[in-house]
């Protein structure tokens, strides 16, 4: 049997499989090793043996849920009407041990149940309240903060006019009054970033 596969282009190493009806057969052209009813029945229990599996779906829980053993997305299996470890699925038990279905239905009411609860929970008064004054001194709190920041910002511009009126009057010299814009600029510069975050 020849031309199983072709080059994609003459410039290209890669290859693609052609159809049955491509493939050159010659029959007869040289003594076979098995008889032809010996290759058929082979071929038929090779067949019977392979192990056939459901690909996985696309479900609302599909690759949301994780098995607790080996960490694989779990796959919805319609036969179990519910979802299984992918890992196990896939590679069986010497991967992953874990055959427990989590049925769909069951995992919907849970779903559901706890989303009552906390609707019921941020329907209740108290609760929006409670997280208005918490929000609001939290905004209190950052406002004194950046007035802080902006004080010590101003502060510093007021060092550095000084440390130019010590150097123009000659207390200080042009290496000193460059060290301490340095540092000052710096300082500013981090109240800055401390001022915007």
């Amino acid at each position: 049997m020849q031309r199983k596969s072709e080059t994609v282009s003459v410039t290209s190493s890669k290859r693609r499989k052609t159809s049955e009806q491509e493939y050159i057969i010659n029959e007869n052209t040289h003594e076979a090793i098995i008889s032809k009813e010996l290759f058929n029945t082979v071929q038929a229990m090779m067949a019977n043996r392979t192990r056939t599996s459901t690909a996985p779906q696309k479900h609302l829980f599909t690759n949301v849920l994780y098995c607790e053993e080996c960490n694989k997305g779990m796959w919805y299996k319609a036969n179990q009407k519910g979802y299984r470890c992918g890992g196990n699925i896939k590679h069986g038990s010497y991967f992953c041990v874990n055959k427990v279905a989590v049925r769909e239905k069951e995992l919907k009411s849970l779903i559901l149940g706890d989303l009552r609860k906390l609707f019921n929970t941020l329907n209740n008064g108290t609760f929006m309240e409670t997280m208005l004054s918490k929000l609001n001194s939290k905004r209190q709190s950052m406002q004194k903060e950046l007035k802080l920041t902006t004080k010590e910002i101003e502060i510093c511009r007021k060092q550095k006019l000084e440390h130019v009126n010590l150097y123009t009057e000659g207390i200080i010299n042009k290496e000193d009054l460059i060290e301490l814009k340095q540092m000052l600029d710096a300082k500013v510069e981090s109240l800055l970033i401390k001022k915007t975050n």
